[in-house]
Formats: structure tokens, C-alpha cells, sequence
């Protein structure tokens, strides 16, 4: 025996979070080791516990920017819970969207997209091909095909998330809002500038619009119009989002708001704007 007994672990724990409150995150990440260590000496890591602490360091690692540590411990967390919990389980699911957004920032996209495809395979099994918590699953994989050049299948991704979130939420939802952009994004990207420009002008249609969102909508339309030769409605639209980055009180907004709307009236046929 290591001579540890539960109360000194228990005090070894308070320690690590003494400093993550402190925010010396290596002292913390040595504490948590020395427990896990302990821990996977009397049951093989196969325990709640070791699970906790695997997460703390994956977390703590994150936060450093040792993402690829982060990754070999979310990885032992997942192992565990497969023999905790089994293949389907929340607990798995969960793991899987975290090892894919770890994936994310070390701009490791097919591992990424993987992760996210084991993911939303296994909601579906566990609960369905409309479950709504889908929506975030399809927007996640979406803006990661967007990141690797794939349009297409990013485009069918994020339709299938604006499908859910229309339905569970409504159309003024900003989860609804993040998605138009993110298809925006996909389709100017795509040099398809008619639907970008579409999805921004339904955004701009929306009753309660963020200042940024609102400022990026103004701007691509603008660039939209730029790349397409007409210039006196780039110049238009880039003098309406330079408005609403210096015009931050909420009346003045909606008034702003009130002329978008206006604007966006009349492009109802956008494709003869365009």
C-alpha cells in the first residue's frame, strides 16, 4: 500500500482545487496525478473516480494548451465509460463531442469529423433519427466540414440542424440565427453569393439580432455586392454596418433594426440584386 488512505485523498483533492482557484494550473494538473496514480494502482482506473480526475487533468490540460494530453486523457475517460456504461450511453456521447471539439483545436479535422459522425450515430440509436438534441450535433459537424472545404456537406448538415431548431424553438431563436450563418458562410465560400446573401438577409429580418450579428450580416451583403460589380450597394451596406458598430443604445438599434427591415423589403427577389 501506498500508505494513502480516502481522508488524505480527500485533502490531496481540496489542495488541487485550491489551485485551480488560484489559477496555477500546474501545481493542480501534479496533485490530480499523484491521485489518479494512486487510484490506478488498486482498481486499473476502472472506477467514477478515476473517471473525475481523467477529466479534471483533460480540462486542465485544455486550458494550458496541451491539447494533445487533453486528448490521451478524454480518451481514457471514454474507455472507461464504454465498460461503465456501455457503447450507448449519454456518458459516451458526451465524451465523443469533447475529444471532437479537443480535435477541433489542434485543427485535426478528419479525427474531428469522426468523433462528431460516432456521435451523432450513437443519438440516433439511443433515441431516435428526430431527437432534438441532434440540432447541435449537425451544426457542430457542419461548421467542421465548412472548415475542411466541404461544402456540400456541410450545407446538408446545417439544414438538417435550421430543420430541428425551426421546429423546437422557432424562427426568432438565435440558435436559429447561428445557423443562417454558418449556411451563409458555407455558400459564399461556395462562391454561390445568391444564397449567402439570402440567408443574411433572413437574418437581418429577425426581431431580436445581436449588434455583431447584425454588423456580420451588413458586411457580407456589402462584400457580396462588391464582388458582383455593384458597388453603390456594397458602399450602402457598409455605411449601415459602420452604424451599427457606433450606435449602441437599444432605441437607436431598433430604429436601425426598423430601416434594415426596410431594406431587406425591398430584396425580396434578391436574386435580380444580386
Amino acid at each position: 500500500s501506498s500508505g494513502l488512505h480516502w481522508e488524505i485523498v480527500s485533502c490531496h483533492e481540496e489542495l488541487g482545487r485550491l489551485y485551480e482557484r488560484q489559477k496555477k494550473l500546474p501545481e493542480a494538473i501534479a496533485i490530480y496525478q499523484n491521485i489518479l496514480n494512486w487510484v490506478l494502482g488498486i482498481n486499473k482506473g476502472e472506477s467514477h473516480m478515476a473517471v473525475s480526475l481523467y477529466e479534471s487533468l483533460a480540462e486542465l490540460n485544455s486550458r494550458l494548451r496541451n491539447y494533445n494530453t487533453s486528448i490521451g486523457y478524454l480518451q481514457e475517460v471514454l474507455k472507461i465509460n464504454k465498460k461503465l456504461y456501455g457503447e450507448v450511453s449519454d456518458f459516451v456521447i458526451g465524451d465523443l463531442v469533447r475529444l471532437s471539439s479537443e480535435y477541433r483545436k489542434i485543427k485535426d479535422s478528419p479525427r474531428e469529423i469522426e468523433q462528431m459522425k460516432s456521435a451523432i450515430k450513437l443519438t440516433k440509436k439511443k433515441y431516435g433519427k428526430q431527437d432534438v438534441g441532434l440540432h447541435r450535433l449537425y451544426c457542430m459537424i457542419g461548421g467542421s466540414y465548412i472548415d475542411q472545404g466541404e461544402y456540400d456537406k456541410a450545407i446538408k448538415k446545417l439544414n438538417k440542424s435550421l430543420e430541428i431548431r425551426l421546429k423546437e424553438f422557432g424562427p426568432q431563436d438565435q440558435l436559429v440565427i447561428d445557423v443562417y450563418h454558418l449556411l451563409a458562410k458555407a455558400y459564399k465560400l461556395k462562391k454561390d453569393f445568391y444564397e449567402a446573401g439570402k440567408f443574411h438577409i433572413n437574418c437581418l429580418k429577425m426581431k431580436k439580432l445581436r449588434t455583431d450579428d447584425m454588423m456580420d450580416s451588413c458586411d457580407t451583403i456589402a462584400e457580396i455586392y462588391d464582388k458582383t460589380g455593384n458597388y453603390d450597394n456594397s458602399q450602402r451596406w457598409q455605411k449601415r454596418a459602420m452604424q451599427i458598430a457606433t450606435r449602441i443604445d437599444r432605441r437607436e438599434m431598433q430604429s436601425m433594426l426598423n430601416g434594415l427591415e426596410k431594406d431587406t423589403a425591398a430584396h425580396e427577389h434578391y436574386d435580380t440584386n444580386i
